[in-house]
């Protein structure tokens, strides 16, 4: 608490103004200020430290397990949405008083729908109070018939409610929305630091866990600047299969010679959209891991941030194998699905010749059929977990007596080896 006094008489007068001014280091994201609080009281001292206000002490930024943001049409073809929701909300609530503050029911306002919250205990005591309620089951589920094909936004507003005599009401609320949007986002759009190697050939992989398999057209990233310029280093953005819950086979990977470089954006909710090679495609499974291979021992510095623990979904590879990363919170790193926002996005797939091909009866036990092949064309399996099970030329139908039964996802390419087909086959 710093206490700033005003003795001049002439400044207290109506419009009276002041600012708050920090000195911080240009080169980078290196010095951060946060200031709240700020009161202008009659006959105030320093020893006038206490603040009859019970606030929220962090934002709520999503009610799905794990993800700010998911893809619309993933979500909205959920069987049971409540299996991605979480199962309770957590919140800390700071009473910053001398004395207890009467606990009420409070309030949850989704997309225009009031529920009440619990009350957990008598009273807001002083001091710091854990507060949880439970979103995992009706109506805490957002409708799927929402308008709109590529995206779709809910307001909610959480109010946990106290006496009459807390005199900043405002801070018993917080606000957010919850988007869907065309790509997965652990992270909340701000990056409080970085994060990178200074090894050579170093390789970063960030698992992402999809409600369906489906097509990459490229992944959003936010690097940040720091106290070096590395926006000459190259860097291989590359997709990992799954391996027993580590990076596996690569699926894709940048040539050496169309290789991508760290651009930085310089505000929050701003990302620099980097395709894949001649804007392929790229099929991924459920499970699957996005990063990149790094040339030079520079630190790239891809944001971070702070707020949302996923170090458990981070690994690196510096050495041989693949680890964990020790350090807590979400890399800015959101792979971008194939949807109807392409047009928006200017993504125009790598497609030589637009080919009409048909892949039939489709849920099969046996014998696929493929029509619309070209002579020249490869056709490629791949199951859920990224791993190639069946290759060949153009073919007229396959057996697949020897798959097992469940989903795949079936890739054609043309000649020049560019994505010509992708759609998800059924085994059964």
């Amino acid at each position: 608490t710093a206490h700033v006094p005003i003795t001049q008489s002439v400044l207290l007068v109506d419009g009276f103004q002041f600012r708050f001014r920090n000195k911080a280091t240009l080169s980078g994201v290196l010095d951060h200020w946060h200031i709240d609080y700020v009161n202008l009281r009659d006959n105030s001292t320093s020893a006038d430290t206490i603040i009859d206000d019970v606030a929220i002490m962090e934002p709520i930024e999503s009610f799905l397990i794990d993800y700010t943001y998911v893809p619309w049409d993933h979500y909205s073809n959920l069987t049971n949405p409540s299996t991605v929701m979480k199962s309770s909300a957590d919140m800390a609530v700071s009473n910053n008083h001398t004395a207890a503050k009467l606990q009420t029911n409070g309030g949850l306002l989704v997309d225009g729908n009031l529920f009440s919250l619990p009350v957990s205990q008598p009273n807001w005591e002083v001091g710091i109070n854990p507060y949880s309620f439970g979103v995992s089951t009706q109506p805490y589920v957002f409708p799927q018939s929402f308008p709109g094909d590529t995206m779709a936004s809910f307001d909610v507003k959480i109010n946990v409610a106290t006496s009459s005599t807390n005199i900043y009401d405002v801070n018993d609320t917080t606000y957010f929305q919850q988007e869907f949007r065309n790509y997965y986002a652990y992270d909340d759009g701000s990056a409080e630091t970085g994060y990178g190697f200074e090894v050579y050939n170093a390789e970063l992989a960030y698992r992402f866990d999809a409600y369906e398999a489906d097509t990459l057209a490229g992944v959003l990233m936010k690097f940040i600047p720091s106290n070096e310029n590395v926006t000459d280093n190259i860097f291989l953005l590359t997709i990992w299969a799954d391996d027993n819950g580590q990076p596996g086979e690569i699926i894709y990977q940048d040539s050496y010679f169309k290789p991508h470089y760290p651009i930085y954006s310089g505000k929050k909710d701003s990302y620099k959209f980097y395709k894949f090679n001649d804007n392929e495609f790229v099929p991924v499974p459920e499970t699957y891991y996005v990063g990149w291979e790094q040339i030079e021992n520079d630190m790239l510095y891809i944001g971070m941030d702070l707020n949302n623990d996923n170090s458990d979904k981070i690994f690196y590879n510096t050495g041989g194998s693949w680890n964990n990363t020790s350090f807590p919170g979400s890399l800015v790193i959101r792979p971008v699905y194939s949807t109807g926002l392409n047009g928006t996005l200017n993504i125009k797939p790598h497609i030589i010749e637009v080919q009409n091909i048909t892949i039939y009866p489709n849920p099969t036990n046996n014998i696929v059929n493929l029509s619309g092949l070209n002579h020249n064309d490869k056709v490629e399996f791949r199951d859920l977990s990224g791993r190639i099970v069946y290759s060949s030329d153009a073919t007229n139908f396959i057996s697949l007596n020897d798959f097992s039964n469940g989903i795949y996802i079936v890739s054609v390419y043309n000649e020049v080896n560019k994505l010509v087909y992708s759609d998800k086959l059924i085994k059964y």
